[in-house]
């Protein structure tokens, strides 16, 4: 998470946003093909066509908006490469995250997400006030604020990490391609 926001948060435009987006994308793909070597998941041979394929859908519904162009892309990677290492890396990590839950946790009770989620929120304070910038906090700001955190972002991750731990990774991780972009 905090690679992701780190790489949002470093990109000096809206296509450079987007560009991000596309490489943290593969982690659905990344997730399938990290099960295999670690939970000796057996691959049929469509899955890396179907990784591409998938991908390649994603990436379509981006450029069909308008807003990429791989000249665009070059030039923004040799300007500010940065972003994209750290969607790289939360690509990776996600991937690994999701399988490694399963293999060292997948059996057990208890939830690691809410330490997971603390302890993010923390590393991502102390990085505000490294980096300070002018904020307006209003009521209406701090309801919004507990409304995402609670809602979207702790009830997802929570149903993500129990799928990841007691239901079929494949299907999951195949599924999560649907997601919104």
């Amino acid at each position: 998470m905090v690679c992701l926001y780190l790489a949002v948060g470093l990109a000096f435009s809206r296509e450079q946003v987007i560009e991000v987006s596309i490489i943290n994308y593969l982690w659905p793909g990344l997730t399938l093909v990290f099960s295999l070597p670690i939970l000796h998941k057996k691959a049929k041979i469509t899955l890396i066509p179907g990784v591409v394929l998938a991908f390649c859908g994603f990436y379509l519904a981006t450029v069909n908006s308008g807003m990429f162009s791989w000249e665009v892309f070059k030039g923004n990677f040799q300007v500010n490469y940065f972003p994209y290492l750290l969607a790289f890396m939360a690509a990776i990590s996600w991937g690994l995250y999701s399988i490694l839950v399963r293999r060292w946790a997948g059996h057990t009770e208890g939830e690691a997400v809410p330490l997971f989620l603390l302890g993010t929120g923390l590393v991502l304070i102390v990085i505000r006030f490294l980096f300070p910038e002018e904020s307006y906090w209003t009521p209406r700001v701090v309801v919004e604020l507990l409304y995402m955190s609670v809602f979207p972002t702790f009830l997802a991750y929570t149903f993500w990490d129990r799928a990841m731990r007691k239901g079929n990774i494949i299907l999951v991780a195949s599924l999560s391609y649907f997601t919104p972009l």
